[in-house]
């Protein structure tokens, strides 16, 4: 992780009113549990920067911090003033970290920070005087699709490039693939067969209630149901 892994998609600075305006900045990440290899983006609407980049580490959450960390850093070296930063983040463990950058203090000696720490301290030194906010993302709005996206290219990008230098590690990818549809084709069945159950169910209510009622014969069952409700109407309007 970091700016040898950067991969600049589009830059472009824009002059900011004076005054305390908030520079907000999204980030997203996304990771191959396969690879131990990972993406981060960072969107700062404000400038128009857009960058993502790759590299190795131990989860999706390192990563979903790391692109918060990138867009400060990018961020810094265009704005020299004291503007407020505002984080925004889908994700619970970067939530987490912003907490105690907002404050200023130190991460807690959890194992769970420990392969962001020193990311922390360098983005306390970049934040200097700054005050700094943060927000959950909405998923569905603009910026935050954004950043998942450019996250999502630059780790498929990574994997077919692994893939292309290793036919070994491609071919388990697929073996491993396999088995994941394989066993979702079982929980499939599984729910198929449960769903045979209550259609059966149902059928057998239908025709007590069919015999109760003195219905007519044939009366609509699963098999020659086709979504209209209209007998059910007149059948009810006779009684």
């Amino acid at each position: 992780m970091g700016n040898p892994g950067a991969i600049v998609r589009e830059e472009r600075t824009k002059l900011l009113l004076a005054g305390p305006q908030e520079i907000a900045i999204y980030g997203d990440g996304s990771y191959s549990s396969d690879l131990l290899d990972g993406a981060w983006a960072a969107h700062v609407p404000s400038f128009g920067l857009q960058i993502a980049g790759v590299g190795s580490g131990p989860s999706a959450a390192h990563f979903e911090f790391c692109a918060l960390m990138e867009g400060i850093r990018a961020v810094v070296r265009i704005d020299h003033t004291n503007r407020p930063l505002h984080l925004h983040t889908d994700s619970d463990y970067a939530i987490s970290a912003l907490r105690f950058l907002s404050s200023k203090t130190d991460l807690p000696p959890l194992r769970s920070f420990d392969s962001i720490r020193d990311e922390y301290v360098r983005a306390i030194q970049l934040v200097g005087t700054r005050p700094v906010h943060w927000s959950r993302s909405d998923t569905k709005r603009a910026f935050h699709r954004t950043c998942h996206k450019a996250a999502k290219c630059a780790l498929r990008k990574r994997v077919h490039d692994h893939f292309a230098r290793d036919a070994v590690m491609a071919l388990r990818h697929e073996q491993r693939r396999l088995e994941d549809l394989l066993r979702s084709g079982e929980r499939l069945m599984r729910q198929m067969r449960r769903l045979e159950n209550k259609l059966g169910s149902c059928d057998d209510r239908i025709t007590h209630y069919v015999a109760r009622l003195g219905l007519p014969i044939p009366f609509p069952t699963r098999s020659s149901f086709d979504g209209d409700s209209s007998w059910c109407d007149d059948a009810c309007r006779e009684e």
